[in-house]
């Protein structure tokens, strides 16, 4: 994986966030909270799990569409 240049270090101590990677955050620019927790930490569990329920939602709908046209991701 290649990281960009404006990836910063992640500031919460969150290891087990699916954003964390060799220290860095890479989802977030600016990972100065001001003394506040992150408020996108999940874990790749809890990830995984609102896609899932994400993709059941579309499906119930009927816009199974979006879940192809952004790769099958949500």
């Amino acid at each position: 994986m290649r990281y960009s240049s404006e990836l910063k270090p992640c500031m919460s101590g969150h290891t087990d966030c699916f954003a964390y990677r060799d220290g860095l955050c890479i989802c977030l620019c600016d990972t100065d909270f001001h003394g506040k927790d992150c408020s996108f930490y999940a874990t790749t569990a809890q990830v995984e799990e609102n896609r899932k329920r994400c993709r059941e939602r579309l499906a119930a709908i009927g816009a199974v569409e979006l879940t192809e046209k952004y790769g099958g991701n949500m």
